[in-house]
């Protein structure tokens, strides 16, 4: 596999993402992916995550029900992960640009490899 010489920029926030790209410097940005952030309107997005028995979140976090905002913005935030691990390894970008609340984006960094997504 011949590997991309493309820029991927990842815009998101709670609501949705959209992941563009480009060849050139200057070029035309296309759009590349859309995903919604309430787990609807891309396939990929339940593909990997079954229901779980349990949303048990360790010793450190209170006891409780879970927020249903904060389990889905923590699957949105795995999903935007797998997306670009996905991309990352079929080589379709050689850069990552992410544009995202600092919320999303430490969701990324502990649920994506190290290698996607580390500054240059």
């Amino acid at each position: 596999m011949i590997p991309s010489t493309a820029t991927w920029v990842l815009v998101a926030d709670a609501r949705g993402a959209r992941i563009f790209s480009f060849l050139e410097k200057n070029g035309q940005w296309t759009l590349h992916d859309t995903l919604k952030g309430d787990g609807s309107g891309h396939p990929d997005q339940t593909s990997d995550f079954g229901p779980k028995a349990s949303e048990h979140k360790g010793a450190l976090h209170g006891h409780g029900e879970p927020n249903a905002k904060e389990t889905q913005e923590r699957r949105f935030a795995h999903t935007l992960a797998h997306v670009l691990e996905r991309g990352h390894g079929t080589k379709a970008f050689a850069k990552l640009v992410l544009v995202a609340p600092p919320k999303l984006r430490e969701a990324r960094a502990g649920g994506a490899p190290e290698t996607v997504g580390r500054p240059a």
